[in-house]
């Protein structure tokens, strides 16, 4: 089972974590946004929302993480990850 950790709940962040969350071969161990989303799917309501991307990445230690924040934040996060 490959751990993921999804970065960003706008509309592409969404449909890559409920691609995860669908995929018997992946288990989400968080998700990463400024805010919960008023339009967040019910399916993705039961993992926990953090707003700090750095102390997510700590403090879950995912096997992989899923981008999907603003263009100028994809290279720090994955530099970091």
């Amino acid at each position: 089972m490959i751990r993921v950790l999804v970065a960003g709940l706008g509309n592409m962040g969404r449909s890559h974590a409920l691609a995860y969350h669908h995929n018997p071969e992946f288990e989400i161990v968080g998700l990463v946004n400024r805010s919960v989303p008023a339009n967040l799917p019910e399916e993705l309501k039961r993992y926990t929302i953090t707003s700090d991307f750095h102390e997510a990445l700590a403090r879950l230690k995912p096997d992989l993480v899923g981008i999907a924040t603003y263009s100028d934040s994809h290279a720090d996060y994955a530099v970091a990850a």
